[in-house]
């Protein structure tokens, strides 16, 4: 098969290579610098309350701290709960029970 050529082909080669290197290299260099450019945001402080499961020495019940407590004073006044009958003691046999 014979093949049409231009006078011109390998020029029109070189320049549309050189045409896609410099647009892919324009592209890539915004991207780096978009990248490059955003800040890192600082991570949130953490807030935690410390949990012992008791599973390393300290943890196990065998060493204690002499930590005092800190004062925490109750505004309110705290009642006892009211009394209820426990229903397993005092419960009246039921309609499968009676017989």
């Amino acid at each position: 098969m014979n093949r049409i050529t231009f006078e011109n082909e390998d020029d029109i080669r070189v320049k549309s290579l050189a045409g896609a290197v410099i647009i892919n290299v324009v592209i890539v260099a915004i991207l780096l610098l978009v990248h490059l450019s955003q800040t890192i945001p600082n991570p949130p402080p953490i807030q935690f309350v410390e949990v012992n499961f008791g599973t390393d020495n300290r943890g196990s019940g065998r060493i204690q701290t002499h930590n005092k407590p800190s004062p925490s004073p109750n505004p309110e006044e705290v009642k006892p709960a009211e009394k209820r009958p426990n229903p397993k003691e005092n419960t009246p046999l039921g309609w499968s029970e009676r017989g």
